[in-house]
């Protein structure tokens, strides 16, 4: 794998800080995206046009995620891998799953919907 610091970070160009590629490395394990697409990237100079069109797109279909914020997998990269998260490393998303890592959540956050992942 060759990294490009001139094109786009994503999960074959490893080419950024350790938060970012701890970020795309859970890509590679499975995980999705945790942020709004249309607000991150809009105006996204780095990003080629039909790329950013194609993640709106996307994004219109995706249901609100209110825990996103606090995961490693939003598009701050400053959070953690929240019990889901885990749970989708561990090819496992099951209510037994998350309930088992729900206390190495951060304190405070919304519950989390069993229907949105």
């Amino acid at each position: 794998m060759k990294a490009n610091p001139q094109k786009w970070t994503e999960s074959d160009n490893w080419a950024n800080d350790v938060e970012t590629l701890a970020h795309e490395l859970h890509h590679l394990l499975g995980l999705d995206d945790r942020y709004d697409y249309i607000e991150s990237h809009a105006d996204n100079k780095f990003m080629p046009t039909s790329e950013r069109l194609y993640l709106f797109a996307i994004q219109m279909m995706k249901p609100p995620d209110p825990r996103g914020f606090a995961s490693l997998m939003d598009d701050q990269f400053s959070g953690t891998l929240l019990s889901e998260d885990v749970c989708g490393v561990l090819q496992d998303r099951s209510t037994e799953c998350i309930d088992a890592r729900k206390e190495w959540d951060p304190k405070g956050l919304p519950a989390h919907e069993r229907s949105a992942r």
